[in-house]
């Protein structure tokens, strides 16, 4: 099996997690997945060594962007845990439990948060313009530290 051919059962099979994740997420995984396939599809499971994916992991992250490059390994992860587990594959279990053993740098989290000082200049703004309810929205996330969805919702096609 090739990893396009993995990418193809865990987009269809009816048991995958893929069909239970939130829209956004599939389109994040969609995007991850694509990539993998661009990348790499072409390689057969059975192929793939831990040197190999420290390789793929090196090109991924050659630019500078660390996340990106973690993103893709967990995507990988979880392509494999899929066929590990659900398409109960020999090799796909292999190269999952040799990963479970690798590490991988991570992008650095987040250091700037907005301040009290800018949802005020954000609100009045909004009120400014008749947005009241942007103003309100923006400041239950800030005072309640919620993420945007939980004040807004999402859309969902």
């Amino acid at each position: 099996m090739t990893l396009d051919e993995l990418i193809a059962f865990y987009k269809t099979d009816r048991d995958s997690t893929y069909r239970k994740i939130r829209y956004k997420t599939r389109v994040n995984y969609d995007s991850l997945m694509k990539r993998l396939g661009e990348d790499h599809g072409a390689v057969k499971i059975s192929t793939i060594k831990a040197r190999e994916v420290l390789r793929w992991h090196t090109d991924w992250t050659a630019t500078g962007h660390t996340a990106i490059g973690h993103s893709l390994v967990t995507m990988l992860r979880t392509l494999l845990t899929f066929g590990a587990t659900i398409l109960d594959d020999a090799e796909c279990r292999r190269i999952k439990n040799i990963l479970h053993d690798m590490k991988f740098t991570m992008g650095k989290p987040r250091s700037e948060r907005i301040t009290a000082a800018q949802v005020d200049a954000i609100r009045a703004k909004a009120h400014e313009v008749g947005l009241h309810s942007l103003a309100f929205a923006q400041a239950l996330q800030f005072e309640l530290t919620l993420r945007q969805k939980d004040c807004i919702g999402e859309w969902i096609p």
